[in-house]
């Protein structure tokens, strides 16, 4: 497929400025501890797989259909004749070439993507406990910018019903069609880009003890907070935020957040040629995950919409209150979520 994008968007950077800085103290020779620290900016390579997607689906289009029904078994029809329909049948679905443009989701990018970067500092402080162990603590800080994600690059702004213009004042819940301010011409876009940030810290805590024969056995304890304000586009698909205009309201735990990690580990030798026996135990919190409504409430083709009050990625500690109060606002039975 020829691209309208060059190079998907990722362009020569040539300003990727990295300082470095570390330092060490110990008071002697004979000192039972040292102290260590730093701080850097450190560049990423942007994922061949990004500017390579984009280049491949810049000019690909998906049409939606949104049923104009809540009624389950009317839906169901609808599905059961588009799966049977012909490509001429589906074409005669919309009237003219407008209705075409504006109910197809286009792919694209962002026109440059930037490299993206972390910067990061971290303190430690090691102590010997006795001849053969040493006792860590590290603590961790970093903020990453310039962060690959999806964003619908025109945004649905509401909806209106059937037969009525798409300006702000005829904006309703129960609007069946999609408008887009920013180009009412076109359908929503969903592009890379490399608009977002992540947050992270942690304090890690490890003691380690080794013997003269070459065995050691090793402790660690993790306790860490990751944020995000998006999904990864090469692990999660075509996902963008419910509000890409909103992208701050999007910041959540990442996919990879695990609040405490505790490893055990050990290796000895087996006394067998030069065979040695190793083993790695992991204990780590449980893992995030989002909350969303199940349909596509904006319109914008994407199954990411959730209940008002309830951020992304909330996972355990997703407000039940604010989740109750959607459910019986939708008329949805409340005996499955107890508080």
């Amino acid at each position: 497929v020829e691209s309208v994008v060059d190079n998907g968007g990722a362009q020569r950077d040539t300003n990727n400025i990295a300082p470095r800085f570390g330092l060490t103290y110990t008071p002697g020779e004979n000192s039972k501890w040292i102290l260590r620290g730093g701080a850097g900016v450190f560049y990423d390579k942007l994922v061949l797989g990004f500017p390579a997607v984009s280049a491949i689906t810049s000019q690909t289009q998906i049409r939606l259909f949104f049923p104009l029904t809540v009624d389950p078994a009317a839906a169901l029809r609808f599905e059961e004749i588009i799966r049977n329909a012909t490509p001429e049948m589906i074409d005669s679905l919309w009237p003219d070439e407008g209705s075409q443009r504006k109910f197809s989701m286009r792919f694209s990018t962002a026109p440059e993507l930037e490299t993206p970067y972390t910067v990061q500092y971290n303190l430690g402080f090691d102590l010997t406990t006795s001849r053969t162990s040493v006792f860590r603590i590290n603590a961790v800080r970093s903020l990453s910018y310039n962060v690959p994600l999806m964003l619908d690059l025109n945004p649905v702004d509401g909806k209106v019903r059937n037969g009525l213009n798409c300006s702000p004042e005829n904006f309703s819940d129960d609007g069946v069609v999609p408008c887009h301010l920013d180009d009412s011409d076109v359908g929503s876009i969903v592009g890379i880009t490399t608009e977002g940030e992540a947050w992270y810290w942690a304090l890690d805590t490890s003691w380690r003890w080794q013997s003269r024969n070459g065995s050691w056995f090793s402790a660690s304890y993790t306790l860490s907070r990751a944020e995000d304000e998006g999904f990864d586009p090469l692990k999660n698909g075509v996902a963008v935020p419910p509000d890409s205009r909103n992208l701050e309201g999007e910041r959540g735990r990442s996919d990879t957040d695990r609040r405490h990690r505790l490893v055990l580990s050990g290796d000895v030798p087996t006394g067998w040629w030069d065979l040695r026996l190793s083993a790695v135990a992991r204990l780590s919190s449980g893992a995030t995950f989002n909350v969303t409504t199940g349909q596509d409430d904006n319109l914008d083709g994407i199954l990411t919409d959730r209940p008002d009050g309830i951020p992304r990625n909330s996972g355990k500690e997703t407000d039940l209150n604010a989740l109750n109060a959607y459910r019986a606002a939708e008329g949805l039975d409340l005996s499955l979520i107890h508080i």
